[in-house]
């Protein structure tokens, strides 16, 4: 009798399983048209998790990877200026070098915008026009976003970046003007930096992730505890080493901060075999989850919530935490192929009208993920023209008093989906848009 009843439960649960399967089928089905319709579409190229896309007026910036990222001439990489009402190219510029153009993240100012590429040049523009300012040759590859801050008090700001195997690098925004490098670290190139003050005075530090293995003679007087990558802080000023903290794995996502309850700035990172951590601005360790392997994104930030969404072979995940109790929340987590490869990071907004906010992120099959912050709202996603890497962003891009998401799909093109609300934004799209990583 036992052995009977086991077989029937275990028959209703297969039945549950298999019912909740073909629901996720169909709602895989749903096109992304049908919950929000498609405004524009251009073809810019691919992108990568590490791209970043920015609006400025009635202008969208992007960086591409081209037709193909292997390619070595590709008249697709480079730079995008884009008619933000209609998707119009206004501009697009690619350096007249032979070799990899490729360009992923971006910053842009007042007057002008400012990148890496994967052929060993840095390059400031004219953003209006699109005309090269000033370029610097850098060692190796510059493979993410820079960012932009004032970090030795003088009122102007300077342009943080990393360089693929060669630390950290801050030049004068004016000119191009190196103020200091950090080169005695490596790098991956993959984080962008996140520019906070640590140690109270007064000016912004440097915060990104570096490898153990320094690439030149000298030394920055800091020890390597053990095989692995470390989050690393320097001063803002001259670039001496703070403080380091390691991780048991690589690092390709960035770090993010914000203030908690008590108005106590908080440092977040996750490493490549999800160790999320939460630090202190002198790098103790508040706390600490790990899950997993295979992140690549950069954790997201709304008011109340951090979200880190993970991949691994054919597997992927969406978490939620609180941010001032750190409970871990599993508003969202799939395996077993229902979610392709989760490389991208997340927007934070309300698309749904219902005034609570949701974390909108991709998957690199077709999927368009929608994720409540709230446990009692359920996940869903919607099927996309073909898969994506990057964040996608969410604002109101063409100024009509309602918010559209942007997508940067595979097939090369970056599509506009209008959400027909106006609901509050958050975090507009990787690292938060203009926040650059801070809440």
């Amino acid at each position: 009798m036992k052995i009977l009843k086991k077989l029937r439960l275990k028959r209703k649960n297969n039945l549950v399983i298999l019912l909740c399967f073909f629901i996720l089928q169909a709602n895989a089905q749903k096109s992304v048209t049908s919950v929000f319709p498609l405004k524009w579409k251009q073809k810019i190229g691919v992108t990568t998790y590490r791209t970043n896309m920015v609006l400025d007026g009635d202008i969208l910036y992007i960086g591409s990877n081209g037709e193909d990222r292997n390619l070595k001439v590709d008249p697709l990489d480079g730079v995008y200026a884009l008619n933000a009402k209609t998707g119009e190219k206004i501009w697009h510029f690619q350096p007249e070098l032979l070799g990899d153009n490729d360009v992923n993240g971006l910053a842009v100012d007042k007057e002008n915008i400012y990148f890496g590429t994967d052929n060993y040049y840095f390059f400031c523009l004219d953003k209006k026009s699109g005309e090269q300012k000033w370029k610097i040759e850098t060692r190796y590859d510059v493979e993410s976003m820079p960012v932009m801050a004032d970090l030795n008090g003088d009122g102007s700001k300077e342009v943080v970046f990393s360089v693929q195997g060669a630390g950290v690098h801050a030049v004068s925004a004016e000119n191009g003007k190196l103020l200091w490098k950090q080169d005695s670290i490596g790098t991956s190139g993959n984080h962008a930096p996140l520019c906070v003050d640590l140690n109270n005075d007064g000016t912004k530090d440097v915060l990104i992730g570096g490898r153990t293995t320094p690439y030149t003679n000298r030394t920055a007087g800091f020890k390597m505890e053990h095989y692995g990558d470390y989050l690393f802080a320097f001063d803002g000023k001259n670039g001496t080493p703070l403080w380091q903290h390691p991780f048991g794995s690589n690092l390709h996502a960035s770090p993010v901060a914000y203030r908690d309850q008590h108005d106590s700035l908080v440092i977040c990172m996750v490493s490549a075999y999800c160790s999320l951590k939460f630090l202190r601005p002198n790098g103790e360790k508040r706390w600490s989850y790990s899950f997993g392997y295979g992140c690549f994104a950069s954790p997201a930030l709304s008011e109340k919530s951090i979200s880190n969404s993970t991949s691994w072979h054919s597997r992927g995940g969406f978490s939620i935490y609180g941010k001032s109790n750190f409970k871990k929340e599993d508003v969202f987590s799939r395996s077993g192929g229902e979610t392709g490869l989760v490389s991208a990071s997340a927007a934070v907004a309300d698309v749904s009208g219902d005034k609570g906010m949701e974390f909108i992120s991709v998957d690199e099959d077709y999927r368009l993920l929608i994720v409540p912050e709230s446990e009692k709202e359920k996940s869903y996603y919607l099927k996309l023209p073909k898969g994506a890497e990057a964040t996608p962003y969410v604002l109101d891009v063409d100024g009509d008093g309602k918010n559209e998401i942007l997508v940067a799909c595979l097939d090369g093109y970056l599509y506009c989906y209008s959400t027909n609300r106006k609901g509050e934004v958050q975090w507009e799209g990787f690292r938060g848009g203009r926040k650059d990583g801070v809440y």
